[in-house]
């Protein structure tokens, strides 16, 4: 074997010497920390140590896999980076403890439908809880197999925390509604409530005895809407900012195209429009920096000289936000120095 050279053509028969026996203990654990062996191979001498690396062909015949699945596995367990798959079978070597346990999730595992319906779980909501990352399959379709596979204690898992402040009931309550129900009485995604219900905002959650799993929990729709539609909460849409910082709706969207206005995009779960949302906490701090020409102009002898002075502030500073007629102004409060104007 090339890796010991001299000593392998010289020492693979083992003398009958027992004075040789140190010598090859510590050619055997050299070999055990360095090349695929385990319990069963011949390497000076049988080796009955447990396995420390696995080949892809030691995988392979241990398991009883093909080549090719035993690649696509080790890569989608993360022992082996994609690049590396490509080289010779015996020269990638990877953690035998850690391949094996995987494996051992993987044969304990249950397929997408299986998960389903262990779970009672629409299927039109599937892919929402796995883009979502609250349901992690550790083998997605295409990695290694032709379907998804998911562990059952994660299956567990999330249905814990979708319980874990449900009260037990006999009936339905009034006001109550199963999660895809309240989700679609709120106009908030399936996806959104499971995200309240997760992090223990929902104060009323009950659990119906005569159901099972996703759709045995109940949630009350106008608790949802009072935390995902209240601008206090999801914050302030274009709109709603008019009246919040006394400006049109041009000069705010311009505030927020410049970043004036750190805003998120939010997606209607119910009419699939896209719209930029500004946190209280950015509105606040917006308005603790900038001072707008509404509220300096009472300042001045008049509205109309306050935005005068302020217009011609403007054209000294020259900032690039556009050369355009000015309808609004801000200005930092410290220095008073015009630092927007917009179309």
């Amino acid at each position: 074997m090339n890796v010991f050279g001299f000593l392998w053509s010289k020492y693979y028969t083992k003398s009958e010497n027992d004075g040789f026996e140190p010598f090859y203990d510590r050619l055997q654990e050299y070999a055990l920390q360095n090349l695929p062996l385990g319990p069963g191979d011949e390497m000076f001498g049988t080796v009955t140590r447990p396995r420390k690396w696995h080949s892809i062909r030691t995988a392979s015949d241990e398991f009883e896999l093909s080549h090719k699945l035993t690649r696509k596995l080790t890569v989608a367990s993360g022992l082996v980076e994609e690049t590396e798959v490509r080289k010779s079978q015996n020269t990638i070597l990877f953690d035998a403890k850690k391949f094996d346990a995987y494996i051992g999730r993987i044969r304990g595992s249950v397929s997408k439908d299986e998960a389903l319906e262990y779970l009672n779980l629409p299927r039109p909501h599937e892919q929402g809880m796995m883009k979502s990352g609250f349901l992690a399959p550790i083998i997605r379709r295409g990695d290694a197999l032709g379907h998804h596979l998911f562990e059952k204690e994660v299956l567990d898992q999330f249905l814990n925390k979708l319980l874990q402040d449900a009260l037990p009931v006999d009936q339905l309550e009034e006001g109550f509604s199963d999660i895809p129900g309240a989700a679609f009485q709120s106009f908030a995604s399936v996806v959104e409530v499971v995200e309240l219900l997760f992090a223990g905002r929902l104060k009323n959650v009950r659990f119906l005895k005569s159901s099972r799993g996703f759709l045995s929990v109940l949630v009350k729709s106008d608790e949802i809407v009072a935390l995902l539609h209240e601008a206090e909460t999801r914050g302030y849409t274009a709109l709603e900012l008019n009246s919040v910082l006394g400006a049109n709706s041009v000069s705010v969207r311009a505030l927020i195209r410049h970043g004036f206005l750190a805003s998120t995009m939010h997606k209607n779960a119910k009419t699939g429009y896209v719209r930029p949302l500004v946190a209280p906490r950015d509105v606040e701090e917006f308005q603790r920096k900038y001072i707008g020409s509404f509220e300096i102009g009472p300042v001045s002898d008049s509205m109309q000289r306050g935005r005068q002075e302020m217009s011609r502030a403007w054209y000294r500073t020259r900032l690039r936000t556009g050369h355009c007629k000015i309808t609004l102004l801000f200005e930092i409060r410290n220095s008073l120095d015009l630092i927007l104007s917009h179309c």
